[in-house]
């Protein structure tokens, strides 16, 4: 049955044809955003700008839109839009993933191409490649290996990308024997003021309490709070535990890479600028003196073409601990691939005075090789490369050689943990065998850290009985006190003993499918990033075979009490466990034994002989693999007490945890005293995440504060700048109007005028002479005249002034053929009452006019016909009722070319044009 609807009010309609406008209006600007970030990406792409091409891909294809985006005829309606669907989604999907990948964000890149590759039935050939890098970076080798091995069977041509295939699928292989190894080293981040915000890298010794590294940190704020992030020298005293710039004067470039000479009065580095347009000697190597080590540095200077070779670059200077020898990289021509490692000699002045030698086949690929560091005490050199097989990206090697015949040893990959799967750079142990730094990424998606190698001491090996002599087994020992005798075992009941030991150690480790080890920092029971790798093969092991359990004994050093330690043995196993349950082990596959500081590998005392960086080796927990059911924890045999332990087992007794006395009821407890370990855990890494949040919003606000200062100070400046040019023009209106009033009174009131008298006779004209008074009044007249024309020379010298106190935001360049061009000035957006000057070299063309949407501002300016630039000043007057002071300025040469610059300005900037004249083809 059909139900008459009647409408109540003659509105309604209309109130459902505004709903659907509204809907459909909605759609449509949701569908011109999406459009509109992806063509904005698309162009940020093709300028390699990779970042920002990721930031609009992911706002096109997750509906992020932002109000604070300025794209052009864009409305924003929706902070959450709909999605794209269809070709649109896989496309922003490739994009996207590509952008994270350019710019090495190999984590946020992964699930990207996954997705891709999922929905795109036809997908390009090149996503299988990218894709396995992205696994390889992520420490994922077996899975890499299957998209790389994918990409090698569907891609059929045999260029440099199926070598680069071939070399990522070696990479892993490495990879996985590398992480079967045992490790020997234990690596830790630099706490601050070392590493901060930015990049750090780079560390190099001054002397024996300074060291000098290079960071991208913030310390400059630009216009709109905008954080500017330029690579500096630092040095920092480890006395004070304290951070300073290296160089007094501020340099027009950035600078990174410092290495001294042996007295500490000389310096080499690298120096770049990120605006260069060309790639052609973009980077250069610097030199700087100093008179004394407590000087200053003076101004530096880039070396000569010996090392700085034109239209090439140089990078990562190293001297050498004699002074005679300078290894750098460089691409120079005569290499053997991209960058290579050269080195020149030097002279008595520290500069290069020869032609550089390449360093040979031995050290150099096709490929990258940088970073070179020789140690004069083994000979050794030690560098970065991406060319051979290692763990992924640039791996550290070494290569034992003659710096003078210039002849090198095979290089060696230093292995895990001193590398990773990513880039790993700057190596250097400053002659110390036992400590050494290193920059890597492996823990950060975008910046470089720098990170300490300490090398752990030997295992002691287990130790069996020495051979006895049998004639001495039986006899007495009358020597002993109370003249007891002492009788000795046989020797055959010895060899027993150990043969019976041995084989009931065999028996325990017969059931062990894989056993590591994972260490922890003093009294930590976190996960530390560099033990990930060995943890994820075993997840991997678990995850491949269901029928594996695994267990995990821990354990602590000598440090602290009995009952603490025990808690913290305790805590480091859970903290394993909930790790392999994180990565889907269920949590009844996997048993926890802890047994506090039992059962030791290295030797400790906890008095002054304790050394933290070596007890390392007993803050672990073994990670062991069985088919068992309900396994628990059996010795490896490396530890001390290994004969106390078979012992213990022969006797029927297993060396399971010590647990103190406690009544039977409370046994229930246990569940609820892991729980709180749990808790405890995870309120301590919440502690620690919120102070680290709270140093940064302290070295926000450090920031925005000091930015709030210079823009007082400016606003002062410009000010009291305004109130100075507002009283000169007063000063001048006034002289003015003082002389015109002068001149009418001297007119009508002086009797005698100076006039030619003619002769009615002869026709001569005579000049009749002036008295005195008038003829001074005539010559303070013609004084203030001149006073008047000096106004415009007023006005320049204070606009010039403003802008000699404003720095520069823009630079633009105009190429033409014409010899001079029409320039024509819009208001670009809403008439707000904007006003600007515009200097061309070095003269007024436009002083304080307003800017106009409907009618231009209109000058024309010669071009010089020589090949220098000239140079045109856009000075904002003021910022008009919409800040910032926006113009729209139409050029136009003699051929009819049209070129449009948008300049934005505020009263802190000035934007530049220049004009350069090309010759006629």
């Amino acid at each position: 049955m059909v139900k008459r609807v009647t409408l109540l009010t003659p509105l309604f309609p209309k109130c459902i044809t505004a709903i659907i406008v509204m809907c459909l209006s909605s759609s449509l600007l949701n569908a011109q955003s999406i459009r509109a970030y992806t063509k904005r990406a698309d162009e940020l792409f093709k300028e390699k700008n990779y970042y920002g091409a990721a930031q609009l891909y992911s706002k096109a294809l997750y509906g992020n839109f932002d109000s604070k985006d300025v794209l052009p005829y864009t409305p924003v309606v929706h902070k959450h839009g709909k999605r794209p669907k269809g070709a649109k989604e896989i496309y922003l999907l490739h994009q996207l993933a590509e952008s994270y990948r350019l710019y090495h964000d190999y984590q946020d890149a992964l699930p990207n191409y996954e997705k891709y590759l999922s929905l795109e039935k036809k997908p390009d050939v090149m996503a299988y490649l990218w894709y396995g890098v992205s696994l390889r970076a992520m420490n994922e080798p077996e899975k890499a290996i299957e998209a790389l091995s994918k990409f090698t069977t569907e891609y059929t041509q045999q260029d440099s990308y199926t070598a680069l295939a071939l070399k990522e699928m070696a990479d892993c292989r490495f990879n996985i024997e590398q992480q079967q190894n045992v490790k020997r080293f234990t690596i830790q981040k630099l706490p601050s003021p070392i590493n901060a915000l930015g990049s750090n890298y780079a560390y190099a010794k001054l002397n024996d309490s300074i060291f000098v590294f290079s960071s991208s940190r913030p310390d400059t704020v630009g216009k709109n709070k905008q954080v500017i992030y330029r690579s500096a020298l630092y040095q920092y005293n480890t006395n004070q535990n304290t951070v300073s710039k290296l160089f007094q004067q501020t340099l027009p470039y950035d600078a990174a890479a410092a290495q001294f000479s042996a007295d500490g009065l000389r310096v080499y580095f690298t120096g770049w600028n990120e605006d260069q347009k060309s790639d052609a000697n973009k980077y250069l190597i610097y030199t700087a003196t100093r008179s004394s080590v407590d000087a200053p540095w003076d101004k530096p200077f880039a070396l000569d073409s010996f090392v700085n070779a034109p239209g090439y670059n140089a990078r990562h200077p190293f001297i050498t601990k004699d002074g005679q020898y300078l290894f750098f990289a460089s691409d120079r021509p005569g290499g053997l691939g991209k960058y290579d490692i050269w080195k020149v000699s030097l002279n008595s002045f520290g500069l290069p005075n020869a032609a550089p030698e390449n360093l040979g086949a031995a050290i150099n690929t096709p490929d990258d090789d940088m970073f070179p560091v020789f140690l004069a005490d083994s000979s050794m050199l030690y560098f970065s490369s991406n060319g051979r097989v290692g763990l992924g990206g640039m791996d550290i090697y070494k290569s034992k050689g003659n710096i003078v015949s210039n002849q090198w040893n095979t290089a060696e990959n230093l292995g895990l943990p001193i590398n990773s799967v990513k880039d790993d750079i700057y190596y250097d142990s400053f002659g110390n065998a036992d400590t050494s730094y290193l920059t890597s990424d492996r823990e950060s998606p975008c910046c470089l850290e720098i990170f300490q190698s300490i090398k752990l001491p030997p295992l002691p090996e287990v130790k069996q009985p020495e051979p006895i002599d049998s004639s001495k087994l039986n006899t007495p020992d009358t020597s002993a006190k109370n003249n007891v005798p002492v009788v000795s075992i046989p020797v055959n009941k010895l060899d027993e003993e150990a043969e019976r030991r041995k084989h009931i150690l065999d028996s325990l480790n017969s059931a062990t499918i894989k056993r590591v080890s994972v260490n922890f920092d003093f009294y930590k029971a976190k996960v530390r990033p560099e033990d990930k790798n060995s943890l994820d093969t075993i997840i991997q092991l678990l995850k491949d075979n269901p029928e594996y359990n695994v267990v995990i004994g821990s354990f602590t050093d000598c440090k602290g009490k009995f009952d603490l330690n025990l808690r913290l043995s305790k805590a480091r196993s859970l903290a394993v466990k909930m790790y392999l349950i994180k990565h889907h082990i269920a949590a009844s596959r996997i048993n926890v034994d802890f047994y506090g500081e039992q059962h030791l590998i290295l030797p400790c005392k906890d008095d002054a002989t304790y050394d933290t960086a070596q007890q390392i080796v007993n803050r672990r927990s073994d990670i062991i693999v069985t088919k068992a059911k309900n396994p628990k924890w059996v010795p490896s045999g490396k530890e001390l007490d290994i004969d106390q332990i078979l012992d213990d087992i022969t006797n029927g007794r297993r060396p399971f945890r010590y647990i103190p006395d406690e009544p039977t009821t409370k046994a229930n407890n246990n569940l609820k005293a892991e729980r709180q370990l749990l808790r405890e855990e995870k309120a301590r890494a919440r502690a620690e995440h919120l102070a680290e949040l709270r140093e940064q919003k302290r070295l926000k606000q450090q920031q925005e504060a000091e930015a709030a200062r210079l823009r007082r100070e400016e606003k002062a400046r410009a000010a009291a700048e305004r109130r100075a040019r507002l009283q000169a023009e007063k000063e001048a209106r006034k002289a003015a109007a003082k002389e015109k009033n002068a001149q009418k009174n001297a007119a009508a009131n002086n009797p005698y005028v100076s006039k030619p008298v003619t002769s009615n006779n002869n026709n001569n004209v005579v000049n009749q002479a002036l008295p005195a008074h008038l003829e001074n009044e005539l010559k303070q007249k013609d004084r203030k005249i001149a006073t008047l024309d000096s106004i415009s020379e007023i006005k320049s010298r204070l606009l010039l002034t403003a802008i000699n106190h404003r720095s520069i935001n823009q630079v633009f360049t105009v190429y033409t053929t014409s010899d001079s061009v029409h320039v024509d000035l819009y208001d670009n957006g809403t008439y707000d009452h904007d006003s600007v000057s515009v200097i061309y070299n070095s003269e007024i063309i436009v002083y304080k006019q307003e800017l106009k949407t409907d009618k231009a501002i209109s000058f024309k300016v010669p071009v010089e016909p020589n090949e220098k630039r000239n140079e045109m000043i856009f000075f904002a007057e003021n910022l008009g009722e919409i800040p910032p002071n926006s113009a729209l300025m139409v050029i136009t040469d003699d051929t009819g070319k049209r070129t449009e610059v948008s300049i934005s300005n505020d009263l802190m900037h000035n934007t530049i044009i220049y004009f350069v004249k090309l010759k006629k083809q």
